[in-house]
C-alpha cells in the first residue's frame, strides 16, 4: 500500500519524467523502453541503443542496473493503472531508492539519439 501511495503521489503532482531532463550517455548503459513509439518498433529502439555501443535487453523488470527508462509517446493500452504500468511505477520506486533509472520520454530520447 505504501509502494501504491508513493507512486500515486508522484503520478498526481507531477510527471515522472525527470526534470530537467538528463544528457543521455549511450555506450556502456542500459536501456529499457515501455509504451508504444512514433521512432518505430520496440526491437528498432532497442537496435537504435546497441548500436550506439548501448544495452537494451528485452526485460520487464526494472532494477538498479538500468540506467535510463524512456517512455513512448503512445503510451499502451496494456498499462495497469491507465496512465502508466509496472515499469514505470518500478522505475519510480527504484529511483526514489538508489537514484536510478532516469525516466526519459521517447521525444527527449530521440533528440540525444540524432546527435550520436
Amino acid at each position: 500500500k505504501f509502494r501504491d501511495e508513493i507512486v500515486g503521489q508522484v503520478m498526481s503532482d507531477s510527471s515522472p519524467f525527470d526534470d530537467p531532463p538528463p544528457e543521455i550517455e549511450f555506450r556502456k548503459h542500459n536501456f529499457v523502453f515501455t509504451g508504444t513509439f512514433d521512432f518505430g518498433t520496440r526491437a528498432a529502439c532497442q537496435n537504435a541503443v546497441t548500436e550506439r555501443g548501448g544495452f537494451a535487453p528485452s526485460q520487464k523488470n526494472i532494477s538498479r542496473e538500468i540506467d535510463y527508462l524512456v517512455i513512448g509517446l503512445g503510451g499502451s493500452k496494456a498499462w495497469k493503472r491507465g496512465s502508466y504500468g509496472n515499469k514505470i511505477e518500478a522505475a519510480i520506486l527504484s529511483r526514489r531508492e538508489h537514484g536510478t533509472p532516469a525516466i526519459i520520454s521517447e521525444e527527449h530520447w530521440a533528440e540525444c539519439l540524432a546527435k550520436t
